[in-house]
């Protein structure tokens, strides 16, 4: 799937038409928009949902397909960033006030977790 973004991406930023790219981006990427910010919207109403593992699972698909798409588009993810600033921001304090959580209830158990990288 994120190859698929990652090409795309690609035959997006060969569109020198500003306005048009803008439109096919925003097309581009509204499914993973939409996911991002239906997952966010119930974890405004309830903080666990970010402690689920398909929603973690998603954000995290997510995550990599928008690094995907920023590689192939160049300067004109800004359209994209500029969508998904403030989710993005809202989501990494929720995680934050999460792993804050952690740490204060155990946090030998949290040392004790394997740094992970994408």
């Amino acid at each position: 799937m994120h190859t698929f973004y990652e090409a795309v991406g690609y035959m997006i930023s060969a569109q020198t038409d500003g306005t048009v790219q803008e439109q096919l981006i925003e097309k581009y990427m509204a499914l993973p928009n939409q996911v991002w910010d239906d997952i966010i919207s119930q974890a405004s109403m309830n903080v666990a949902v970010l402690k689920d593992m398909d929603a973690t699972k998603q954000l995290s698909s997510i995550l990599k397909t928008n690094v995907r798409a920023c590689k192939a588009l160049g300067h004109p993810y800004v359209v994209q960033v500029s969508v998904t600033f403030c989710l993005f921001s809202y989501s990494g304090l929720e995680y934050l006030g999460c792993s804050y959580t952690i740490i204060s209830i155990s946090p030998d158990y949290f040392l004790a977790q394997p740094l992970k990288s994408f």
